[in-house]
């Protein structure tokens, strides 16, 4: 059984960071993109796309080996479970790249939020 192996509640911590890290980074653009358009009705579809986008992106990179070197736009591709089980960590890089663009977003929101009034 998988769940009595050496190291698989490691995985699982890991696994749910990495997907709290992914989820870190969407709702940072979803902040930046509420923040950064003057309809923000806009904001939650363009955020969707932007999930389903990076989602397609990672599929078609997971099924085309040429495609490897986009792995860098979709953070889906950041934490591949696989490798993740294989060596019990998560790549440091990634970490930090996620990380960053969490605080870039979010950072980007602050600096486009203009004072506007709440629509209630």
């Amino acid at each position: 059984r998988i769940c009595h192996e050496p190291g698989f509640g490691k995985f699982v911590g890991l696994a749910s960071l990495s997907f709290l890290i992914i989820e870190l980074i969407f709702l940072a653009l979803g902040i930046f993109i509420g923040c950064a358009l003057k309809q923000h009705k806009q904001s939650g579809s363009i955020a969707v796309w932007a999930i389903l986008g990076t989602y397609f992106l990672s599929v078609l990179i997971g099924m085309n080996a040429d495609l490897d070197f986009l792995k860098y736009l979709t953070p889906f591709k950041y934490f591949d479970p696989a490798r993740v089980f294989a060596d019990l960590r998560l790549e440091p890089g990634f970490v930090v790249l996620s990380l960053a663009l969490a605080v870039l977003f979010v950072a980007a929101g602050y600096l486009t939020y203009n004072k506007r009034d709440l629509y209630i």
